[in-house]
């Protein structure tokens, strides 16, 4: 896994890269990662969002992401809303030849679901497919070397599919409660129901959860009727806040999430060291 997790720092700063390699720009640095796996020595990978500092949703293009966007042979994006300025750079620089693949439009996903999908284990071995034959129809010469960098990409994500087991002996079942929809997929892959999804939007659309979406969640937490709460590390207000200490003083267990992926982390440590968290905390 080692190589990977040097794989996988792609930030927006980064060069062109050798003559001959596979230029991809990712929207996120979790696709990011996947396809530098993937592509090894063939690419070069430049992720946009690659600050865990910046939001996703107030994310604004410059002049040298326009031009790398313009330059790439292969986009990815999330797509069903998420990273409506990358549909924006892509219409403003039409390229013959350039391909573009909307990662929630091929899981079946339409504008208004959850669209943080990068936490869907069953979308795991489907994107990291349709990057593997798009790259091998820009380099057809290479296709069974990005195969085998498949092949070894989902290998690695061998401990984080055990890991979602171990962890969903424990939750399978439970009710639990989040200030965002951000862990969304994988906490139905755990197992769990995530309640109160009218305050989970509104936090995450940046407007003020309605009264009784505040009074229901707070009821949950008062009453001890979910096993555990999720938040947003990188979303700190006074509602999220407020919340948190009523969790801790109800004595359900609080466990942070984040919406992108930490820098200097591979995308298979980012995995592990959450659903640990939810293991460790876990009562």
């Amino acid at each position: 896994m080692a190589a990977f997790v040097a794989l996988s720092g792609c930030g927006p700063a980064a060069g062109r890269g050798a003559p001959g390699t596979i230029s991809v720009v990712a929207a996120e640095d979790e696709y990011g990662s996947m396809a530098a796996a993937i592509g090894g020595k063939d690419v070069h990978v430049v992720s946009l969002l690659s600050n865990p500092n910046t939001d996703p949703h107030e994310f604004e293009a410059s002049a040298s992401t326009a031009e790398q966007v313009a330059t790439a042979r292969l986009v990815i994006k999330n797509g069903i809303g998420y990273d409506s300025w990358m549909d924006k750079l892509l219409s403003a620089s039409p390229q013959s030849g350039r391909l573009v693949f909307s990662v929630g439009e091929y899981l079946g996903k339409t504008a208004g679901d959850n669209p943080h999908i990068w936490y869907d284990p069953a979308g795991w071995t489907k994107e990291a497919t349709v990057i593997a034959d798009d790259l091998s129809r820009l380099a057809p010469r290479d296709k069974s070397y990005f195969a085998r960098r498949k092949a070894a990409w989902l290998r690695a994500l061998r401990p984080v599919y055990r890991e979602v087991a171990r962890v969903r002996s424990l939750t399978n079942g439970s009710r639990v409660i989040a200030t965002e929809p951000v862990y969304g997929y994988m906490l139905a892959a755990l197992g769990t129901t995530s309640v109160d999804s009218g305050f989970q939007k509104a936090i995450m659309d940046g407007t003020d959860p309605s009264p009784q979406s505040v009074s229901a969640f707070q009821t949950a937490l008062r009453h001890d009727t979910v096993r555990m709460l999720f938040y947003n590390s990188q979303v700190v207000d006074p509602t999220t806040t407020q919340m948190r200490t009523l969790a801790g003083q109800s004595g359900i267990p609080v466990v942070g999430v984040t919406e992108t992926q930490p820098l200097n982390r591979s995308f298979v440590a980012w995995q592990l060291s959450q659903l640990q968290a939810v293991q460790r905390e876990w009562k």
